[in-house]
């Protein structure tokens, strides 16, 4: 729940055929970006015969004043 003063804005991310490092390093960023955002969704799902490679749905949630 959020503060009455503040505003919550959310949006579902889907990537396609990502790597796990380059996704690994999109999560660090977004970590690291100093930006009042939470990762409120992760789904992470194997592509079949292709190695490293892989279906996310990200949930992402940013915060305003």
């Amino acid at each position: 729940m959020t503060p009455r003063n503040q505003t919550e804005r959310a949006t579902v991310v889907k990537m396609h055929r990502i790597g796990m490092k380059g996704l690994a390093k999109m999560l660090e960023q977004i970590e690291t970006s100093g930006h009042p955002i939470a990762i409120t969704r992760l789904n992470i799902k194997p592509r079949p015969g292709e190695p490293d490679s892989y279906e996310v749905e990200l949930g992402v949630s940013a915060f305003d004043r």
